[in-house]
């Protein structure tokens, strides 16, 4: 592995439920699986600490009542955080999370992850939490380098932000569960043993569990669906009014994440926006199919493990599923789920974060 910094702290501003933290855990895998030495530090806001991971050194915020989101946005927009971080000894700082962005004005060795820029570009967030996310933009001409994951986001970043393009660098994501056993074809779905079709997303407007919930309704009782989210009351709603209750099993935690890769028999995808799509890898390296949306990154991360498909159409989905019950079918998607999945892996994660803390300058 080439020459790199001898010290490195990965820095994550994450809520549990959190595609952010997920992030962090493959980054730091990666690094020390490499023999980097790599210290966490845990920014949590004390009246949402229940909500945090407490990983490594905890950094943390004022408590500013009545709490919640006026708290954590006082604590980044002010940089309470980054004040305390500016003092921590590494060669470079690693934040996950451009709320963190303004430690650049503190010292320079400080490299940003950048997930997506779906608060810039989209108006799928609400307003405050896209205030917030771009007011720490401003600081990436600062930083060291930018981190992202896929070569979508990296466009992005340099069609709307002024970016040197060396310094835009492409780290990808990988799984961090052990690939799955090869498994055996399921039989058709009938009513007596349906199919199960998964979805895995936080559930906001641009992941578009609605089309996940129209397909299920759109198919009949040879089908079933798991949801791994924290479905809004109105997603709740929308689940009753449909009529899926009795087909339908909601999971709130992704702690037997591989047991509900593996107890599935098609990944469902149908987000309109993503910087990775981290569910996708996991579920292909468990060998599942995957049938997903046609948008931003998702073909990058896909490539030719399943259809690629329009997310507000539910008819090619439906013809999607009908497909894979042909003989041959499924097992055919399965392999090509796990050859997709192997091309993601630690050493690529791993050269490309050692070009940010380098400054986008190549190995020696």
């Amino acid at each position: 592995m080439a020459a790199g910094p001898t010290r490195i702290a990965l820095v994550h501003d994450a809520r549990r439920f959190d595609g952010h933290y997920r992030m962090f855990e493959i980054l730091r895998h990666a690094l020390r699986a490499a023999g980097r030495p790599v210290a966490s530090y845990s920014c949590i806001d004390p009246s949402q600490a229940e909500e945090y991971p407490h990983d490594g050194t905890v950094v943390w915020g004022r408590r500013i009542p009545p709490g919640g989101d006026l708290e954590r946005g006082v604590n980044r927009f002010f940089p309470v955080f980054t004040r305390q971080l500016r003092s921590i000894p590494a060669d470079v700082v690693h934040v996950m999370d451009v709320h963190l962005a303004s430690l650049a004005q503190f010292r320079p060795d400080v490299v940003v992850s950048i997930a997506d820029l779906a608060k810039r570009t989209t108006r799928w967030y609400p307003r405050g939490a896209s205030f917030v996310h771009n007011h720490g933009l401003r600081y990436l001409a600062r930083s060291r380098a930018v981190v992202c994951h896929t070569e979508f986001v990296r466009g992005e970043i340099l069609r709307t932000l002024p970016c040197p393009p060396e310094r835009v660098v492409v780290a990808p994501l990988y799984s961090l569960l052990p690939e799955g056993p090869v498994r055996s074809a399921p039989p058709p779905p009938t009513p007596a043993h349906p199919w199960t079709l998964l979805a895995v997303s936080t559930d906001r407007p641009h992941k578009n569990l609605g089309l996940f919930l129209e397909l299920l309704r759109s198919t009949d009782d040879r089908y079933r669906g798991l949801l791994v989210s924290h479905p809004t009351p109105a997603t709740r709603r929308r689940i009753a009014e449909l009529g899926l209750t009795a087909r339908l099993t909601v999971v709130t935690g992704a702690e037997a994440i591989t047991d509900v890769y593996r107890q599935s028999e098609v990944l469902i995808f149908p987000s309109r926006h993503e910087g990775f799509g981290l569910p996708l890898v996991e579920a292909m390296g468990q060998g599942l199919p995957v049938v997903a949306s046609d948008r931003t990154s998702i073909p990058e991360v896909v490539g030719a493990a399943g259809p690629l498909l329009n997310p507000e159409d539910p008819g090619p989905w439906l013809r999607a599923l009908d497909r894979l019950t042909a003989p041959g079918a499924w097992e055919a998607a399965s392999r090509r789920s796990r050859e997709q999945a192997r091309t993601f892996g630690p050493e690529r994660t791993v050269r490309g974060l050692l070009t940010a803390y380098r400054g986008g300058k190549p190995a020696p």
